[in-house]
């Protein structure tokens, strides 16, 4: 398994993503991992 070090993530990014995992009663990680998956996407 890759690991990877995220640095910079503003306080406002990282409410929105806690909230996100709260809501859907996911992990941070999982979450994270969902919105850069999605975000890759949209960018090919």
């Amino acid at each position: 398994m890759i690991k990877y070090t995220i640095r910079g993530i503003s306080p406002e990014l990282d409410a929105v993503l806690r909230k996100r995992a709260k809501a859907t009663g996911k992990t941070l990680n999982q979450t994270v991992l969902e919105a850069l998956e999605r975000g890759v996407t949209l960018l090919d």
